[in-house]
């Protein structure tokens, strides 16, 4: 427990072992949180995907209200521009490098 956690009970002159069970439980759902893994562009990019797949099932729905389906094409458009803003660079630095290969006559 090598963390802000263990800081914090050496700084109140605790050890983990002396805590009550409940206060055990909070601090391990305090070092759950804190040691969960940062969140990646390439998750992003995959909670994207998924998203536009359910929205566009729904959208397929011929039982949406006209109110459902212009939220649900809403909201796919959202998701579409912030899926281009995203992959925006990737693509630009690949059409560059294209460019500039098929110019000069590079073959890598």
């Amino acid at each position: 427990m090598k963390t802000i956690i263990a800081d914090i009970l050496k700084k109140l002159g605790l050890k983990f072992e002396e805590l009550t069970e409940e206060e055990k439980k909070t601090w391990e759902q305090y070092e759950t949180v804190l040691s969960q893994p940062e969140r990646t562009l390439d998750d992003l990019k995959g909670f994207i995907g998924s998203e536009k797949t359910k929205l566009m099932n729904s959208l397929t729905d011929y039982k949406n209200s006209k109110e459902r389906d212009i939220y649900l094409k809403a909201r796919y458009r959202n998701i579409e521009v912030l899926e281009a803003f995203i992959v925006s660079p990737d693509n630009q630095k690949s059409q560059l490098l294209a460019e500039l290969r098929r110019v000069h006559n590079l073959t890598n």
